[in-house]
């Protein structure tokens, strides 16, 4: 496929539209199970919804010690990156709108870009919560991402493959990852847990301490851009975790592998939804050595598994 070819699908790429609908889910899915999980009663499905159009109706408001060019392009870069990111994601089937040798690398820095964004947006705003909130990001972000990384390693030495949609289409029949590598899996899905700031590693935007952390300051349309990005993280998560450890859509026909893959990633936000409820926020020294102590090594134990299956 032509380079004019990839451009068209990723400007008017539908999957969005798709993506936005099950990230929102996720999301709504999320809040509900972790409301009736600490006996309250929780949003109504369309809470997500009315949430971001509220925003996207109201103005923004830029404060005047902000670097106004940065501050406002960085909650655009921020949507743009998960819009990319998406497209290298197989939704039910075995491949993905862009799919070629070396895309899951591609997809390793895409996914590195939204904390990159929110550590940016703290000093950008100029506002003291922003800042903490952004050094938390740093610490926090350099621990996860080492595990992630070293475990997307293991998956492709493990299949022999850097590219997601053959590693997909290797789990046909039941032959899925998390059963031949689940310490990969494992350090995997305790990373999600991190990019999405859930608790216990929900500091860097801890609201009892600093508001909202790196995107205090933001507001209106900015902000709606933002909680755009964060509905389409939590579709990326629950749906990348399915493709890499539990086969995806399974080879089955449309538009039953897209019902598979929605049943598989939503048991992936259920249990995110566990740990978040069932756990306390950590110090940011904590979830750090915390990192350091579980997720790494069981990547670095993944990378060995990788190494010895795969050899």
């Amino acid at each position: 496929m032509s380079f004019l070819m990839y451009l068209a699908d990723f400007l008017i790429y539908p999957g969005l539209v798709f993506a936005f609908v099950v990230g929102w889910f996720f999301y709504w899915l999320f809040r509900k199970l972790r409301a009736r999980m600490q006996y309250r009663r929780g949003p109504p499905w369309f809470q997500p919804f009315a949430d971001i159009i509220k925003l996207l109706s109201k103005s923004s408001i830029v404060p005047k010690t902000a670097h106004r060019k940065l501050f406002v392009w960085l909650a655009v870069v921020l949507f743009v990156s998960i819009w990319a990111t998406l497209m290298f994601i197989p939704a039910g089937s075995s491949s993905a709108p862009i799919a070629f040798f070396g895309d899951l690398i591609a997809l390793l820095y895409l996914l590195l870009i939204p904390p990159l964004v929110f550590v940016a947006c703290g000093p950008s705003s100029s506002s003291p919560y922003g800042s903490i909130g952004s050094n938390r990001e740093v610490v926090l972000m350099l621990a996860y991402e080492s595990a992630f990384t070293i475990a997307i390693i293991s998956i492709a030495f493990m299949t022999r493959s850097l590219s997601l949609s053959v590693i997909v289409g290797q789990q046909s029949g039941f032959s899925w990852l998390i059963f031949r590598n689940p310490f990969a899996a494992a350090a995997i899905f305790l990373c999600l847990v991190g990019k999405l700031h859930l608790k216990p590693f929900d500091i860097p935007e801890a609201e009892q301490e600093i508001v909202a952390g790196t995107v205090t300051e933001y507001s209106g349309k900015f902000l709606g851009l933002i909680e755009i990005s964060r509905t389409l993280l939590w579709y990326i998560a629950g749906v990348l975790f399915a493709d890499l450890f539990l086969g995806g859509g399974d080879g089955l026909p449309p538009p039953w592998c897209v019902i598979d893959l929605l049943i598989k990633a939503s048991i992936v936000v259920f249990t995110l939804t566990i740990v978040n409820v069932a756990s306390a926020r950590y110090r940011i020294d904590q979830a750090f050595t915390w990192y350091l102590k579980i997720p790494i090594p069981l990547s670095l134990i993944g990378l060995a598994l990788a190494f010895v299956i795969g050899g």
